[in-house]
């Protein structure tokens, strides 16, 4: 959290040695990075995890992607704990095959749990990009009284002059209080584009 609360100063044009505002802005930050894991339906900061998985077919897909090198600890099948040495694993796509021979093993109608350390560190430019512009977003909607300037089609326009814009596309009601409800719990537009480059598709 530390090298996005620097990046956020940075486009905020805070002195770093200005600890004045960090639990405020720290907190902004906090907010975009949860809408944007439940976006991407995947947490983005390394962390260790257990994905309980129905009936995957021929490979497993963690949710927390990508896999830290050499941290799978358990694979269960049903309850029986598999032999690790069986399995393939693609780190950054986050998939782990198992191997009979030379042939991929078919999981289909059973229970799979596996334990692992996915996730980033550090975050990768995307993510910080996404993060810190959602963040900017957020604190420029606030600062701003909760108040945004609407243009044709429902667009929504914030700023901090000199420094950052954000388009918002909503279809909400443009009372104060739906707008407030979009501008603390939706992504900016903007970032979406970004995000959709980095969301899982559905994989057949």
């Amino acid at each position: 959290m530390v090298g996005l609360l620097e990046l956020f100063k940075l486009y905020l044009g805070i002195d770093p040695l200005d600890l004045t505002r960090d639990a405020e802005l720290t907190a902004y930050l906090e907010r975009a990075i949860d809408l944007i894991e439940d976006y991407l339906d995947r947490e983005l900061l390394e962390a260790t995890h257990t994905d309980k998985i129905e009936g995957p077919k021929d490979f497993i897909k963690v949710r927390n992607h990508p896999i830290k090198t050499g941290t799978v600890t358990r694979i269960e099948i049903d309850g029986n704990t598999e032999d690790l040495a069986e399995y393939r694993i693609y780190d950054k796509e986050g998939l782990v095959k198992k191997i009979s021979g030379t042939c991929l093993v078919s999981f289909t109608g059973c229970w799979v749990e596996i334990d692992y350390t996915g996730g980033y560190d550090p975050l990768p430019g995307w993510a910080q990009e996404a993060i810190v512009q959602t963040a900017l977003a957020f604190l420029t909607f606030t600062e701003a009284g909760g108040q945004s300037t609407t243009t044709a089609g429902g667009v929504k326009k914030e700023s901090i002059p000199g420094i950052y814009t954000v388009e918002f596309d909503s279809s909400s009601s443009s009372d104060t209080g739906a707008s407030s409800d979009f501008a603390i719990n939706n992504i900016p537009s903007s970032v979406q584009m970004l995000l959709e480059k980095h969301k899982d598709k559905v994989m057949m």
